[in-house]
């Protein structure tokens, strides 16, 4: 692999929350606040997204769709997708998230995750 994954925003009010600190302590409170620029920076550091295995990460693939959970504070996750044109996908269809280096902060859920 080559670097650290590329990371992109579902939107602005998004990106304002993962990168202006301020910010997500008005709207998330200290704590998880913390831990999402924590998490942020560990997808940053990332080479492929199969790489957040080591912060809890689960990679889901569901009728909702294929994406990756990190656990945060409390009942919140973060969720990202792979932001590639087309995904690496494995010969059955899944994910190949070994493969990917471009995800995107898709939201952050309440009551998703382990």
């Amino acid at each position: 692999m080559v670097g650290p994954v590329d990371l992109a925003y579902e939107d602005r009010h998004l990106r304002d929350l993962c990168l202006k600190h301020r910010r997500a302590i008005s709207h998330l409170g200290p704590v998880l606040a913390q831990q999402l620029q924590k998490r942020i920076a560990d997808v940053r550091a990332a080479e492929c997204a199969m790489d957040l295995r080591v912060v809890g990460a689960l990679f889901v693939e569901d009728d909702a769709g294929k994406f990756i959970v990190i656990p945060l504070e409390g009942s919140f996750s973060l969720i990202l997708v792979a932001n590639h044109v087309q995904p690496p996908l494995m010969t059955d269809g899944a994910v190949n998230w070994l493969e990917v280096t471009r995800v995107k902060v898709s939201g952050l859920a309440r009551g998703t995750g382990s």
